[in-house]
């Protein structure tokens, strides 16, 4: 992403990767399936569409994960933020994204969503403006905050709720102006749902070799 002509929209990709991913055997970072890593293929979906990359991973990750990362450091620029506060999960991550993104918005994408659209971004970033912080889509009746855009004016409220003890990334919604998005308002359903897939379980691997 060294060429600024390719830039789509001026958001910052704030890539989740801290998790422990009990499920699957490990942090989903550093997963492949068949070869195929999950982050080359946001890597590659997402190349020149956003203004930066960061990865957020837990603290004392930071060394391990830009050692694993280097493999692609010829190729796309991208920045590695730990946590500051320990067990506090996606929320602090969130937290960690706002403070050092360059952009006035992010948009929050879990490393395990290997099949993220951009048509899809790009049609939920219509949405963004100063009347929102957050612009979130709901699907069968339940948001998905993993796949969201959040503004930097989110930072206070979110660290408000990191202050409580919340783990949450919704237990601050009701703090700040929120824009919740339905299917039908921006993408077909077939392409919504490729966009949101991720791999939870090891169940989910023979959806993922289905759809690649």
């Amino acid at each position: 992403m060294r060429d600024g002509s390719l830039k789509n929209i001026p958001v910052s990709l704030l890539l989740l990767a801290g998790g422990c991913g009990s499920r699957m055997g490990g942090n989903k970072l550093y997963a492949s399936v068949d070869g195929v890593f999950l982050v080359e293929r946001i890597f590659s979906s997402f190349d020149g569409f956003f203004s930066e990359f960061i990865f957020l991973v837990a603290c004392g990750e930071r060394e391990r994960a830009e050692e694993f990362l280097s493999h692609w450091a010829d190729k796309y620029d991208f920045l590695v933020v730990e946590d500051c506060v320990s067990g506090v999960g996606p929320l602090e991550g969130l937290a960690r994204g706002l403070e050092v993104m360059s952009c006035d918005w992010g948009f929050l994408l879990g490393c395990d969503m290997p099949f993220a659209s951009p048509d899809v971004v790009r049609s939920m970033f219509s949405f963004v403006c100063d009347d929102f912080d957050v612009v979130v889509s709901s699907r069968g009746g339940f948001l998905e905050p993993l796949h969201a855009f959040y503004s930097k004016s989110c930072l206070c409220a979110v660290r408000d709720s990191v202050s409580c003890g919340k783990r949450s990334l919704r237990s601050f919604f009701s703090d700040v102006s929120v824009c919740v998005l339905d299917v039908s308002d921006f993408a077909s359903d077939e392409e919504f749902e490729r966009s949101f897939f991720n791999l939870n379980c090891p169940s989910d691997l023979e959806v993922f070799r289905t759809l690649l």
